[in-house]
């Protein structure tokens, strides 16, 4: 049991990450992302050590709203999901004790 279990998590795991990453290197992210590289790169390559914090900074805010964002997206699709089927389950089930109706 502890095996399916730890097999499963691992499936949802990378699930994610490859969710995560998909999303992260979308197009229009994509050119965020770059641009943001590029302003640390800069920085750092002018020395100046708070530029290039406050870029950092700024990036990892932009990453995390990002996958706080997609997670949120994942979990609304999640529902909506669950609630299609649970009607579509519903629609089976009327029909079938219904007497095809």
């Amino acid at each position: 049991m502890f095996t399916r279990l730890s097999e499963s998590l691992l499936r949802l795991l990378k699930g994610h990450t490859r969710r995560n990453l998909a999303n992260m290197f979308a197009a229009d992210r994509y050119a965020q992302l770059s641009e943001q590289h590029e302003a640390i790169f800069r920085a750092i390559e002018r020395q100046d050590a708070s530029a290039a914090q406050r870029a950092a900074e700024a990036h990892l805010d932009y990453v995390r709203r990002s996958l706080h964002d997609d997670a949120e997206r994942a979990a609304r699709e999640a529902v909506s999901a669950a609630l299609a089927e649970n009607d579509v389950q519903g629609v089976f089930v009327e029909t079938v004790a219904g007497g095809g109706k």
